[in-house]
């Protein structure tokens, strides 16, 4: 007995396995003891030895995961991988819009740059105005201005250089809004010298004594601006004290975007004398919020696989994607030495085209002599659902007509998107399906608009306005129409009501309705009604979702219509 050499059983990892495999070795170590009774001591010792042992093997697998990027859970852990892939995480993006002063006085006023204007609501978003603007002494009197999500920290210590390699310095407010690494809302100086900001992956690029850093956020949302190692850019001088200017929000950026009319008030602690009103007739755009670590897991093995060079086309769509505030990329080219690049922010963000052109610049010193990059923003694309769905009796109507909408809601979400993606119907017909208390569907329609829900609407009616237009066999007639709302916009087929002789009406663009030319003339007489029936989007009667090469579907709930029939 006392020679026997027990299999070790790797397998054996949790507390009841390893317990089993304990008892099991008694008999052939202490073959008197008999009792296997929970209360017997030696039973006690074994149960503590099996807990142990579990928790140890938990750390292990924890600690085997923690450094692989796919198996990651933490969020710092799959930051610190995607750095070692060079990969640059996307980073919160502020949003901009632009705001209306209206004076209240005659005195004037001048409105400092960095001046904060609210939005309404129980949670306010702030913003502060990009440059100094002066209140008309015309009271009525409007004046416009741009302004940036977050409030402004100018010229914050952050601290003093020690002359050594790589240094690191926190800002010290949480949900710092650095943007892009192309934006202008991180400026920092060492000693009152300006250096310039880079990305993390191309710091390389940089000479000894080139004046350059970037800025990295951990996974607790530390923001950091982070220097060269005196190879790959310079080393702050001893002693040098390093000022940092930038926006920080308590927000998310997404959460920036607000409609028309939510601005409502400004501060005017430091402005003295002013008496305005300010307001935002126009929506916010292009705030986003930081990258999901699920899609840096995704997006920073792409950084190694290009080599820093572009050969391929997927090598121009992966050395896009290491870039800040670049969340989809999609290369085409018609010959090898011609490409065009498609870019798409986080959140379905346009990207600007300060930010084209410097991924543009960032691929020049990376492509095969003699090829031309052209890069542009992406084309957004909206998916247009009205869904029946007939509800089993013993199900909630209202129940299911909710978790139909959070299907199709993660059906088409942005996340998961990708340019020229195809989504057929059937794939529709099988979301809903798939939920229990679903007993069938109809798609009435199925179509796919370009227009922002923001910019466009789905009308029934609208009436013409304007001056009697007539048409004849020779001419066509432009009539301007409006719906309720001023606006009539994307490519819409009207049927006339009580119009005889006119057979087609097809809207010519955003403002004007084209009465086709008939074999009589017809007078329409000003406030006519004349009523939508479909072709809101794309060519009428598609049953298929697919978009173009350029162009990625954006999921907006107005645009998706779940009824529901039956159920209790």
């Amino acid at each position: 007995m006392t020679d026997y050499i027990p299999t070790v059983e790797y397998t054996s990892r949790d507390y009841t396995a390893i317990k089993n495999d304990l008892l099991a070795l008694i008999p052939n170590f202490a073959p008197n003891w008999t009792s296997r009774d929970s209360s017997d001591f030696g039973v006690v010792l074994l149960e503590l030895f099996s807990y142990l042992g579990d928790l140890i093997n938990y750390q292990i697998d924890r600690a085997a995961n923690e450094s692989f990027i796919t198996t990651a859970t933490q969020r710092d852990t799959v930051i610190k991988l995607a750095n070692i892939f060079g990969y640059s995480p996307n980073e919160v993006t502020p949003a901009k819009g632009v705001v209306t002063f209206t004076s209240g006085n005659t005195a004037g006023a001048v409105i400092p740059a960095g001046t904060t204007v609210y939005s309404s609501g129980a949670s306010p978003v702030s913003y502060t105005t990009d440059v100094d603007v002066t209140l008309s002494s015309t009271v009525g009197n409007n004046v416009t201005v741009n302004v940036t999500q977050g409030l402004s920290v100018t010229n914050e210590p952050v601290g003093v250089s020690d002359g050594t390699a790589n240094q690191q310095f926190a800002l010290a407010h949480t949900g710092a809004m650095p943007g892009g690494y192309s934006s202008s809302l991180v400026l920092l100086t060492v000693n009152g010298i300006i250096y310039s900001r880079v990305s993390s992956a191309t710091i390389l690029d940089y000479a000894t004594n080139d004046l350059v850093y970037f800025v990295k956020t951990a996974g607790d949302g530390t923001t950091y601006v982070v220097f060269g190692d005196g190879v790959s850019g310079v080393i702050p001088p001893n002693g040098g004290q390093i000022l940092v200017t930038y926006k920080y929000s308590d927000v998310p950026g997404s959460v920036g975007n607000i409609p028309v009319g939510s601005i409502t008030s400004f501060n005017t602690a430091n402005i003295t004398g002013v008496s305005a009103t300010v307001t935002n007739t126009s929506v916010f755009s292009g705030g986003s919020d930081v990258e999901t670590t699920d899609s840096i897991r995704k997006n920073a093995p792409l950084a190694l696989r290009t080599l820093n060079r572009a050969v391929s086309l997927s090598d121009y769509e992966s050395l896009a994607l290491t870039q800040s505030g670049i969340a989809k990329a999609k290369a085409i080219a018609t010959s090898f030495s011609s490409v065009s690049l498609f870019l798409a922010g986080p959140d379905g963000a346009a990207v600007s085209a300060a930010t084209c052109l410097a991924i543009k610049t960032f691929l020049a010193s990376r492509i095969p002599p003699g090829t031309t990059v052209t890069v542009s923003s992406f084309t957004k694309s909206y998916p247009y659902l009205t869904v029946s769905v007939n509800v089993d009796p013993q199900y909630s109507a209202s129940a299911i007509q909710a978790q139909v909408q959070t299907a199709l809601a993660k059906l088409f979400n942005y996340s998961t998107a990708s340019f020229g993606q195809a989504i057929p119907e059937g794939t529709i017909f099988s979301t809903c399906l798939a939920i229990y208390g679903v007993n069938s569907i109809t798609i009435s329609d199925i179509e796919k608009l370009s227009e922002s829900p923001a910019a466009s609407g789905i009308y029934t009616q609208s009436t013409v306005t304007g001056p009697t237009a007539t048409t004849s066999t020779s001419v066509t007639t432009a009539v301007t129409v409006t719906d309720s709302n001023g606006v009539w916009a994307g490519s819409k087929v009207v049927t006339p009501t009580n119009l005889a002789g006119a057979t087609i009406y097809a809207v010519a663009d955003s403002t004007t309705i084209q009465i086709a030319p008939t074999s009589t003339a017809v007078t329409i007489p000003t406030g006519t009604t004349i009523t939508v029936t479909g072709n809101l989007g794309t060519t009428a009667g598609i049953r298929d979702l697919a978009f173009s090469y350029n162009e990625v579907p954006i999921y907006e709930s107005s645009y998706i219509t779940v009824n529901t029939t039956g159920g209790s």
